[in-house]
């Protein structure tokens, strides 16, 4: 995870926000990569493509 380039000039109340957003979007992709390995284990025939899962982060940086 890459800091932004100015986050050491950010101020501590925009820091805690800064990566309190940060943690919200890791914990979402670690539920959502929860889920899909479980729908892996449970089906040996289950498939999916990337472009079906837009909540996952890698999904999106592939994207831009």
């Amino acid at each position: 995870m890459k800091l932004p380039k100015k986050f050491e000039k950010m101020s501590n109340e925009d820091k805690r926000k800064w990566v309190a957003d940060r943690l919200k979007i890791v914990r979402a992709e670690e539920q959502a990569l929860t889920k899909l390995s479980q729908l892996l284990v449970r089906d040996e025939k289950f498939t999916i493509k990337v472009d079906d899962r837009p909540d996952l982060e890698y999904a999106k940086e592939k994207t831009n």
